[in-house]
C-alpha cells in the first residue's frame, strides 16, 4: 500500500508541474517523456520519510526549468 501511496504522489507530482507550467505558458519546459524531472521526483519522494537529508528541493525544479528556459530564449 505504501509503495502504491509513493507511486501515486509522484504521478501527481509531475501532473501538477506540467498543468502549473502549461496555466502559465511555460509548457515546453516540460517534456512528454521527462527523464530528468521522474529522477528528481524517484529522489524527493524516496528521501523523504527515510531519515536522510533531502536531495531535491523545490530550487533543484527550479534551476531545471530555468536553464530550460534560458537555452529556449537564446535559440
Amino acid at each position: 500500500a505504501a509503495q502504491a501511496f509513493r507511486d501515486g504522489n509522484r504521478r501527481t507530482a509531475l501532473l501538477v508541474a506540467v498543468e502549473f507550467l502549461d496555466a502559465h505558458g511555460l509548457g515546453e519546459l516540460i517534456y512528454k517523456r521527462d527523464d530528468m524531472v521522474a529522477r528528481f521526483l524517484n529522489r524527493l519522494v524516496n528521501d523523504q520519510g527515510s531519515g536522510a537529508p533531502v536531495r531535491v528541493t523545490a530550487d533543484t525544479f527550479f534551476e531545471l526549468f530555468r536553464r530550460r528556459f534560458q537555452r529556449q530564449e537564446v535559440q
